[in-house]
């Protein structure tokens, strides 16, 4: 990985027992990142990302859509290949 690495990620959302998840609630996501720093210390550097949740057709998730489609176009090859 170096600077120019750019990764994407696909997280699937699934309200459990009947949860309803309404436009404007907030979506809370944390990345924990473990690394050795170049002194020989281990690090834990943790972050959070929130948002607002959204409709499917709201102007705000239709912006990244295409590497959106991209994602998840990967995903079900990879699980029809798993089969």
């Amino acid at each position: 990985m170096s600077q120019a690495t750019s990764l994407g990620m696909f997280f699937e959302v699934a309200a459990s027992h009947g949860t309803v998840l309404e436009p404007g609630q907030i979506l809370c996501l944390q990345f924990q990142t473990q690394y050795q720093h170049p002194s020989g210390q281990h690090r834990l550097r943790v972050t959070t990302v929130a948002r607002p949740w959204a409709e499917p057709n709201a102007p705000e998730v239709l912006v990244p859509y295409v590497p959106a489609v991209c994602l998840v176009s990967q995903q079900t090859c990879w699980k029809i290949c798993l089969r």
